[in-house]
């Protein structure tokens, strides 16, 4: 006796339990049973059905050939392929549509030839046109007046802005000429100043050509002594030659004919006494005007070979008055009579091997 069935309390059990599966297991015999013969019938039905589904799929399918056989023949009595069908196959509803579309075609096609036939009627006997050569003349027309259009745009536009700027102008006028009258005075004292007067000479012209006086005065005082009295510098005023503008020409007046002459008319000699005079001059009216400036020393290069033997004693004797007066002079010369003047200086020998200086003492 296993050890579970010992007492009766659990064989009661047990035996209860083994009853209930019995029970289910008679249950579930009963619904098997029952399943299995709903099963059976559900077959049978079936196999009748499938019977039926393949002799209605065998006559379906006799269908479908005669159709299809029925279909190739209609595509072959009207003209088309099988591809064709499936390229306008989507139409099919459209039928009656295109149907419409194409009989007013026919009569739109209708109309049309009857128009030609009238038109052909119409020009017999007549020369065609030059349709190409009419058409270009319309296009250059098209384009004439398009550039007509637009030069006429321009124009107007242009013919505003030249109205505008005409107003500007007149009122810029107005305010010019207003500005004009109340600086009338001062544009007096500008065209004076600026050279337009009678003299043709500007406010510096004149203050250089003042100036200048100045120094043709210092000059002169040498200059005529060392021409023998006979040459004075003037400042040229020739207006006609634009001399006057300028106010620095000079001119040599002659004692001898009493009138002017050109500085380029004087000899080598006498040209260098005009340069030094001209010289000393500017150096007398520089220290006149500027108290803290002298000029206290003056050299000359040359020069003393164009003049002859009295010029150069006047030229030198002005020198030596220049020394007296406190200012050193130095010459530079190759003439001896100008060499044998100078009590202090210094002699530059050539040589073989260079030039040297040596002191010379009177």
């Amino acid at each position: 006796m296993p050890e579970n069935l010992r007492g009766r309390e659990l064989l009661e059990t047990a035996i209860s339990a083994t009853e209930e599966e019995i029970r289910k297991r008679d249950l579930a015999f009963e619904r098997a049973v029952t399943a299995e013969r709903e099963a059976s019938e559900k077959q049978i039905i079936a196999t009748k059905e499938e019977e039926s589904a393949s002799k209605a799929r065998e006559v379906a399918l006799a269908k479908q050939q005669e159709a299809e056989r029925e279909f190739t023949h209609r595509l072959t009595a009207h003209g088309f392929t099988a591809e064709q069908y499936e390229t306008h196959r989507a139409n099919i509803g459209r039928i009656e549509e295109l149907q419409a579309a194409i009989e007013q075609f026919g009569r739109d096609l209708h109309a049309a030839l009857d128009r030609a036939d009238r038109a052909g009627k119409a020009i017999e006997g007549k020369d065609r046109p030059d349709v190409a050569g009419l058409r270009a003349a319309g296009e250059e027309a098209v384009q004439l007046r398009d550039e007509a259009y637009q030069k006429a745009a321009s124009a107007t536009a242009r013919a505003d802005f030249l109205q505008k700027l005409a107003e500007s102008i007149a009122l810029a006028v107005d305010e010019i000429k207003k500005a004009e009258d109340a600086y009338a005075p001062l544009a007096a004292i500008a065209q004076a100043l600026s050279g337009q007067n009678i003299a043709k000479m500007e406010l510096e012209a004149f203050a250089i050509a003042a100036m200048f006086d100045l120094v043709l005065i210092s000059a002169n005082a040498r200059f005529k002594p060392m021409s023998g009295g006979r040459y004075t510098l003037e400042r040229e005023r020739d207006l006609s030659k634009g001399a006057g503008k300028k106010g620095l020409g000079i001119v040599v007046h002659d004692v001898h004919t009493g009138r002017t002459r050109a500085t380029s008319t004087l000899s080598g000699g006498e040209t260098f006494m005009a340069a030094l005079a001209l010289a000393l001059g500017l150096s007398d009216v520089v220290e006149s005007v500027n108290g803290g400036v002298h000029l206290n020393t003056i050299f000359i290069d040359e020069g003393f070979g164009t003049l002859d033997t009295e010029t150069l004693d006047q030229a030198l004797q002005t020198l030596q008055d220049i020394v007296g007066e406190s200012r050193a002079v130095g010459l530079i010369s190759h003439v001896d009579i100008v060499q044998q003047a100078i009590p202090h200086g210094f002699q530059i020998s050539k040589t073989a091997s260079g030039s040297h200086i040596h002191q010379r003492l009177a």
